[in-house]
């Protein structure tokens, strides 16, 4: 149970309020690297920018989810400063992935 109701997927519950905040501009800054980085083994998350516009659901999740396409961006940056080889096209897997269509649309957007 999660908070008293079944366990199950949660990404289409999760989507449509993180889309109504992404329209609304109304995001805030979530670090998701709650055990470090592979070049930051120190850094955790955190959250930042609140205001009691973005203070919503939407809001967190929409956070999330940009910290996490923020995250997968940094690292294919970092391929690309280190090699100078830049991709046509980058290929994630997962069921972050698979099953969220506002993640994919963030990660595509970076």
């Amino acid at each position: 149970m999660a908070a008293g109701a079944p366990v199950q997927p949660q990404y289409e519950k999760m989507e449509a309020p993180a889309a109504e905040a992404l329209f609304a501009g109304e995001g805030m800054k979530v670090v998701t690297a709650f055990n470090g980085t592979r070049t930051d083994p120190p850094v955790r998350g955190s959250i930042s920018g609140l205001s009691e516009d973005n203070f919503t659901p939407g809001g967190l999740i929409l956070g999330v989810l940009t910290g996490m396409a923020g995250e997968l961006y940094d690292l294919y940056a970092g391929i690309c400063e280190g090699t100078g080889i830049r991709a046509e096209h980058v290929v994630a897997s997962g069921n972050g992935l698979r099953k969220n269509r506002l993640l994919r649309k963030i990660f595509r957007d970076q």
